[in-house]
């Protein structure tokens, strides 16, 4: 019994830091925008800064612009653009990274 909560627990570990690598070179996207610590508000647009936000309201705005579903401003074209090709597993793995800053 100790060896398979070992073997899982190790597993967890390494799906874990595989999901936060991906997330990091996806969030490679948003630097120029958001900033690597994710604090920049892009045209001094305070609901930009992505640090500190709940991570299932994140997940939804980032899958609303990406469907379209979003207010349509220009800003919003611009970041629906660079996701318009992500799954739901890419912008999981981007909110998990952006909680790690």
């Amino acid at each position: 019994m100790r060896i398979l909560f070992l073997v899982f627990f190790t597993c967890t570990i390494l799906l874990s830091n595989a999901l936060s690598n991906d997330g990091e070179k996806l969030y490679k996207k948003c630097l120029g925008c958001h900033g690597k610590d994710a604090k920049h508000a892009p045209f001094e647009r305070q609901n930009g800064v992505l640090y500190g936000r709940d991570k299932e309201e994140l997940k939804l705005i980032m899958q609303a612009i990406r469907d379209g579903h979003y207010k349509e401003d220009k800003l919003n074209k611009i970041m629906r653009k660079s996701i318009k090709n992500f799954s739901n597993s890419d912008i999981e793995n981007i909110v998990q990274y952006i909680q790690t800053l």
